[in-house]
Formats: C-alpha cells, sequence, structure tokens
C-alpha cells in the first residue's frame, strides 16, 4: 500500500467515525447555539400541523381525530428534536443538568404519543388527563434549562410549548 492509499484510508476511516456527530460545545452558549437551530428546524411543520387542526376546529368538525393527528404530529417532530439534541454534547458542567433535561423531553414524547392514541381511539377523557400530565412534564423540562439562554428549546415562562 502507497502511502497515499494509506493516508485515504485513514483519512476515510476517520470521516465516517466523525460523521453525525456535533462539535463538544466548550461553553454554554456554544451548546445553545447547536441546539437551537434544531429546535427552530420544525416550526414550519409544527405551524402547519396546528393550522390543519384550526381549521378543523373552525369547520365544526370532530375534535377528536384533529386533536388525534395533531398530537401524533408533534410527536414525530418533538422526538426528531430530541433525538438530534441527544447527539450534541453539551458544554462541561452542564451535562447533568442537560441529561435531566433531555430525559424530561423524552417523557413529554411519550406524552404527547399516548394522548394521540389516546384522541384517536375516543377516549377523550384519559387524553386530557395525558395531556395535564405532558404540560407538567413540559414545565419540568423548560425548568431543567431555565436561564441557558435558549430561544427556540425551552421556555423561561412566556410560552408553555417549545421544541
Amino acid at each position: 500500500m502507497t502511502s497515499r492509499t494509506t493516508f485515504a484510508a485513514v483519512a476515510l476511516v476517520a470521516i465516517a467515525l466523525t460523521a453525525g456527530t456535533a462539535q463538544a460545545a466548550s461553553t454554554r452558549a456554544e451548546y445553545v447555539a447547536q441546539a437551537d437551530p434544531i429546535c427552530l428546524s420544525v416550526q414550519g411543520p409544527v405551524d402547519a400541523s396546528l393550522g390543519r387542526y384550526i381549521k378543523a376546529k373552525r369547520k365544526h368538525a370532530p375534535l377528536g381525530p384533529a386533536k388525534a393527528r395533531l398530537l401524533r404530529s408533534w410527536s414525530k417532530l418533538y422526538g426528531r428534536v430530541t433525538t438530534s439534541l441527544r447527539k450534541l454534547t453539551p458544554a462541561p458542567g452542564d451535562e447533568a443538568t442537560i441529561a435531566s433535561w433531555l430525559k424530561a423531553r423524552g417523557v413529554v414524547l411519550k406524552d404527547l404519543a399516548a394522548a394521540g392514541k389516546a384522541y384517536a381511539e375516543s377516549e377523550a377523557k384519559l387524553a386530557k388527563r395525558i395531556t395535564l400530565r405532558g404540560d407538567a412534564a413540559i414545565i419540568r423540562s423548560n425548568a431543567a434549562v431555565s436561564g441557558f439562554g435558549f430561544q427556540n428549546c425551552a421556555s423561561d415562562g412566556d410560552t408553555l410549548w417549545s421544541f
């Protein structure tokens, strides 16, 4: 093997090993700068699914199926964002806080899916209980990173939902 071939092989292995991983954040601000665009990336689909729900509500259509579609859509989007956020490396000293935040996001994700399923099965009372539990999980999730400076991934109290 020539030195040029060896170099190319080593370079390919290095690229393969680092593909899909974000650079570790050295500061909290860097982590937020990496995370916020991920959360913002789903805003268009979130707004579109909410628009479809509002449209169904205005038409006085049965809301159970519309809520089920909305929550299933949000569950997929929230899951996609959470999966991407798990790939980021938090700044030194923030690892436990970020782990707690991501764990709370996991609870929210499960509740979104469960509430969507309950609405789809015409179990509105169960869906409402799950939704309330999910809202509490969102509040815990946001509280875990309160003061981090997120613009899109968490709320400091002005809104409940953030993706």
